[in-house]
């Protein structure tokens, strides 16, 4: 069953936050997941973030 996991965030450590970004990847693979999009800027076109 596909499911989506979508996520907007500031980074406020960016120290910190560089060991779980480098894990993310195999968490993801391990369940057979895959990134469709990854990084870059957002725009939101309707609607509001609740």
């Amino acid at each position: 069953m596909p499911a989506y996991f979508v996520v907007e965030l500031e980074i406020t450590n960016q120290e910190a936050m560089e060991p779980y970004r480098a894990a993310v990847p195999a968490t993801i693979a391990q369940y057979g997941g895959r990134f469709l999009t990854r990084g870059g800027a957002t725009e939101l076109i309707e609607g509001g973030p609740e």
